[in-house]
């Protein structure tokens, strides 16, 4: 008798002590242990991402079981359709981190019973720029490959696929019934075409604090996002939150993912409970983006806001969910950053911000968004020269010309491009064909933007319609920072190298003939041909009627004097608007 309590006592004490163990296991490197035969350790939803280092790659993935074997095994590839196992003879440990209700910020989703997932992030060092990589997940198949980033220089090409507003069809397929064909053509995109990496501009995945709605979404995008980086920003789907009430409780002294005790919420704005109470908890958790100090400057706060080299771009991604007004962390931020980009070694500079700027007809309440935004950030886009801006959060695809101040610029003359992709998959948006002249080009149609950037200067916008895969938009910009640096750098008066790029930006403006202050404008507002296009017959059913539930102004309103708000299709060609050649700075 006394024998079998002695046997219960110690395995009671070894339960003990492997829990213990276990729970100690989150948030810290996992052992080399192999758990291939366990079920739960099977490795799902891997996704990429760049860490600011082109010799360094982030690989992520989820198991539905705690204290998975962590290990990561990679080698370069050497070309073989597949290499054996042992060939794989780099690896390191993974971290696991995990969220749960008792995280979130407000209902609903504070009072979701769900359990918390396991998730997982390894970085793989020493990589050599632009060379390709094959790595496995433990002892689980598939063998997966990736090219590691380019390191930044002026004329280092790549091709990059952007897009918002996507969500999962799935679980949403009402909300969001074009998710599905994106994911299939940016996956063409990526493994057949050989696209470099992917911007998801905010709105994500409308999970609201379903964790089964995020694990739908994450499995959609696995196939190319755990082939190329999948680079975020964070919309209003993924952040915003409200407090206050017994509708909208809160956790008392509870700051929010990104660090705030409070929502942003100015009285201007159409900021609501988007996220359903996630506050930035499970973006932040999944996706883990860049972190660095500015030159001279606080750090950035990823994956709200971060910046990051990529071949000859630098990318500044913003958060519109959070102040950016001048004295607000993230502007403090921002004014460094933008003042810190090297533009003779990344001459093109790309802003990711969820919510545009520039809004077509007939979007009311988002375009009272836009128009503070453009008095908070415009002035500072233009004296830093940013060639482009990219958006979401309106569901549909718009481009403006190169604008400044809300007038059509000459090519060259200061203005930019700011292009709407909130098409990714979420029901559509309607527009109008009556439009202010600085919209370009508008449709209400899914699909996702194709940036090429060559090694020359150039670089093509093409907006691609997921139902034919054709290009149905595009835009060719030009680059002159390079040959600007080279010549500024040997125009001094003394002789001496300009020093840093502020000298050269002034001096190049001098060699260029930059006449800020004068006649910029274009003749009659635009030099292209205009390019609107409503829904097809079988995509009308997806176009939202009135204002959604948080308010991204889907009211028929006619303020542009229309009475239509299904736009002919103007311009020539069967697709649309064809390249037209704009210089940027």
């Amino acid at each position: 008798m006394f024998s079998c309590v002695r046997h219960r006592l110690r395995a009671a004490a070894l339960l003990l002590v492997c829990a213990a163990l276990l729970h100690s296991a989150v948030g810290r490197p996992q052992p080399d242990v192999d758990l291939g035969s366990r079920k739960d350790c099977q490795p799902e939803q891997v996704h990429l991402a760049l860490t600011g280092d082109p010799t360094e790659m982030r690989v992520s993935w989820k198991t539905d079981g705690a204290g998975c074997s962590g290990r990561l095994h990679w080698a370069s590839d050497s070309g073989d359709a597949l290499l054996s196992a042992p060939l794989l003879n780099q690896s390191l440990p993974s971290e696991e981190s995990s969220y749960s209700a008792e995280d979130m910020c407000s209902e609903p989703a504070i009072d979701y019973n769900f359990d918390p997932p396991h998730l997982h992030s390894a970085v793989i060092s020493g990589l050599v720029p632009g060379e390709r990589y094959q790595y496995r997940i433990g002892s689980h198949l598939p063998l997966r490959s990736f090219r590691a980033a380019a390191k930044p220089a002026p004329d280092a090409g790549f091709t990059f696929i952007v897009y918002g507003d996507m969500g999962e069809s799935d679980h949403r397929a009402a909300k969001s019934p074009g998710a599905e064909d994106t994911a299939e053509n940016v996956k063409q995109e990526i493994l057949d075409r050989g696209a470099d990496l992917v911007l998801h501009m905010g709105d994500i995945s409308y999970a609201n604090g379903e964790v089964r709605i995020w694990d739908a979404f994450m499995r959609y995008i696995e196939p190319y996002a755990s082939a190329a980086p999948y680079m975020i920003g964070v919309g209003n789907h993924e952040y915003d939150y409200r407090t206050g009430g017994e509708k909208h409780r809160k956790h008392r002294h509870h700051p929010d993912a990104s660090g705030s005790d409070e929502p942003y919420d100015p009285d201007w704005g159409n900021y609501g409970n988007d996220s359903g109470g996630e506050c930035g908890v499970a973006v932040a958790k999944r996706f883990h983006m860049p972190n660095s100090a500015t030159a001279a400057g606080p750090a950035s706060n990823a994956p709200f806001w971060y910046g990051f080299d990529y071949g000859s771009v630098h990318f500044t991604i913003l958060s519109s969910e959070h102040d950016l007004r001048r004295g607000s962390p993230q502007r403090e931020w921002l004014e460094a950053e933008l003042a810190g980009v090297d533009r003779c070694m990344t001459p093109w500079l790309l802003v990711g911000l969820h919510r545009p700027m520039y809004v077509p007809y007939p979007h009311k309440s988002n375009r009272v968004v836009g128009r503070h935004l453009q008095d908070i950030l415009e002035d500072l886009f233009l004296r830093h020269e940013v060639d482009m801006v990219m958006s979401g959060h309106v569901h549909l695809y718009a481009r403006t010309c190169s604008v400044k101040h809300d007038r059509c610029k000459k090519p060259g003359r200061g203005g930019i491009t700011h292009v709407t992709v909130g098409c990714g998959g979420h029901k559509l948006s309607a527009i109008e064909d009556d439009q202010k002249a600085w919209i370009a080009s508008a449709a209400s149609h899914y699909g996702y933007g194709r940036v090429s950037v060559d090694d020359s200067g150039s670089l093509l916008w093409e907006y691609v319609r997921t139902k034919d895969g054709r290009t149905h938009d595009s835009v060719r910009l030009h680059n002159h920072q390079a040959s600007r640096c080279n010549a500024a750098r040997n125009a001094s008066t003394d002789g001496e190298p300009l020093g840093d790029f502020a000298d050269i930006s002034d001096k190049a403006a001098e060699l260029a003939n930059v006449d800020t202050d004068g006649d910029d404008d274009l003749a009659g507002g635009q030099e292209e041909v205009r390019y609107f296009e409503g829904p097809d017959e079988d995509e009308r059913g997806d176009v939202e009627e009135g204002e959604d539930e948080d308010g991204e102004g889907e009211e028929q309103e006619q303020e542009s004097g229309s009475d239509s708000s299904w736009p002919a299709v103007l311009g020539s060609g069967t697709l649309g608007l064809t390249s037209i050649p704009v210089a940027a700075s």
